[in-house]
């Protein structure tokens, strides 16, 4: 079972992949990055998708992004309101917040190891 940890305040992102993605994928939810550490802690995730709402300050960057070494990193934000360099790894992804669902669901399944909403592998 893959497992994905979203971390957002709104909710709306776990719920489009409850919708979209197959039931292979457990889908958790956090509302900050101090619950985020926690979780990443004590559980193994394939996938963190973090949306940071507001301008992220140098040292809530780099934590989760510590904590998540060899797990793929999808984070979103408005641009400019992030820097590159706070993601060094080579497993992190930075995107714009405004990407459409299909957009992101097709971003999800990218940096997944198969096709996360069960349809035909190419």
């Amino acid at each position: 079972m893959t497992r994905i940890l979203v971390i957002e305040k709104e909710g709306r992102t776990q719920a489009l992949f409850r919708c979209k993605l197959n039931a292979d994928v457990k889908v958790k939810s956090v509302s900050c990055v101090e619950a985020a550490i926690d979780k990443l802690a004590n559980h193994k995730f394939d996938l963190v998708v973090w949306s940071l709402a507001e301008k992220a300050g140098e040292a809530s960057c780099r934590e989760p992004s510590a904590r998540v070494v060899g797990v793929r990193m999808i984070v979103l934000a408005e641009p400019g309101n992030f820097k590159d360099a706070l993601f060094d790894s080579a497993h992190v992804c930075v995107k714009d917040r405004s990407l459409s669902d299909e957009e992101l669901i097709s971003l999800v399944e990218s940096q997944l190891p198969f096709d996360a909403t069960g349809g035909a592998s190419p």
